[in-house]
């Protein structure tokens, strides 16, 4: 890069000199202010992520956690906490029920995954139009 010369002149201030002037005039600022504040359209801020949905995040992470602390042993040598507890058995409760004949259904796997998706989707679509009718 070369070494500009302080008697040279700047092409760019002398283009800008002969344009125009480098003050504005009069009122320049409170019109462009009033131009301003006719196109303003502030949106309310509103969360990427709902508060129902940041509740249902946190519940998970606080689950997951406990999980954690109950289920993963201390060391190699140790129990987990499941493990720790003493062992009890419960009474055992004799019911004798009519004999009832319920036929059983054979479902094949394509089918069972489609049915909790479905389900799963459903119970969606009910907590959003739950919430919906909430705010109306």
């Amino acid at each position: 890069m070369r070494n500009i010369e302080l008697d040279e002149k700047d092409p760019l201030k002398d283009w800008i000199l002969e344009s125009g002037t480098e003050s504005p005039s009069a009122g320049f600022q409170m019109n462009i202010l009033k131009k301003l504040a006719t196109h303003t359209s502030a949106k309310p801020y509103e969360p990427v992520i709902s508060s129902f949905a940041m509740k249902i995040i946190g519940g998970l992470l606080v689950g997951f956690f406990f999980s954690v602390l109950l289920l993963v042993p201390a060391s190699e040598s140790s129990l987990n906490f499941w493990n720790q507890l003493p062992e009890f058995t419960l009474p055992k409760v004799n019911l004798s029920l009519p004999d009832q004949f319920i036929p059983k259904i054979e479902l094949g796997l394509v089918f069972k995954v489609s049915i909790g998706i479905f389900s799963l989707m459903g119970f969606c679509v009910a907590i959003l139009e739950s919430r919906k009718w909430r705010y109306q």
